[in-house]
């Protein structure tokens, strides 16, 4: 038997693969864009855009407050109202857990207002609550162009996260690092990111600042 040449100091070794980290995240937290910041950046946001009728007035302030009770849009009903109306129908659907019917609501709102990203945002949650993060994402991507930017931040950052796309997830926490109320929070993303882009030294140092003050958090 004649032995394998044996390989030419000239042939190309290639690297090995980049190491990849797997990271185990929670699944999205619908609860978490019925928060009452979340909400009242939106409905902010349509109330300048639309002015309210004394009938929606009401249907605000009782959705600042948690309650997402709206009358069922008409035939009759301005366009301003029946986007209203459908996006907090949209909302309490959506408090019930009850995914189809509230995206159903979010896209007649968006039909009735197609400027207000408000909609593309919530039927994104939609999408993420089912498990379909990849459109979740795209929808999010698309609300960034709303006046409520701040609050779309954080379920997109998770979203990439949840893909595996670390590097994007990066982008976009350096491009707006104060929309996270909790630095604590926004520094766990950034070192998850950092970690699965093969950027260890960084990962470790924001973990190691993080751990220090709650040793007990696995």
């Amino acid at each position: 038997d004649t032995e394998p040449a044996a390989a030419s100091v000239d042939e190309e070794v290639l690297p090995p693969p980049p190491p990849r980290i797997a990271v185990r995240l929670p699944r999205f937290d619908p609860g978490s864009v019925l928060a009452p910041p979340v909400v009242d950046a939106f409905l902010t946001s349509l109330e300048a855009m639309y002015p309210p009728s004394p009938d929606a007035e009401q249907v605000f302030a009782r959705a600042r407050q948690g309650v997402f009770e709206a009358p069922e849009p008409g035939h009759n009903t301005p366009p301003g109202d029946e986007a209203a109306f459908a996006f907090v129908r949209g909302l309490g659907e959506m408090q019930k857990q009850r995914y189809p019917q509230a995206t159903s609501w979010f896209q007649v709102a968006l039909k009735s207002a197609s400027d207000f990203l408000g909609s593309a945002f919530y039927i994104g949650a939609c999408h993420a609550a089912g498990g379909r993060d990849q459109e979740a994402v795209g929808a999010w991507q698309m609300a960034l162009l709303s006046d409520a930017a701040d609050v779309v931040y954080p379920p997109l950052v998770d979203g990439l996260l949840r893909l595996g796309d670390g590097l994007q997830a990066l982008t976009f926490i350096d491009e707006a690092p104060d929309a996270w109320t909790d630095g604590d929070a926004r520094d766990e993303r950034q070192a998850t990111a950092e970690a699965m882009t093969g950027a260890y030294s960084p990962a470790l140092e924001k973990l190691h600042d993080l751990i220090a003050p709650r040793p007990t958090d696995m």
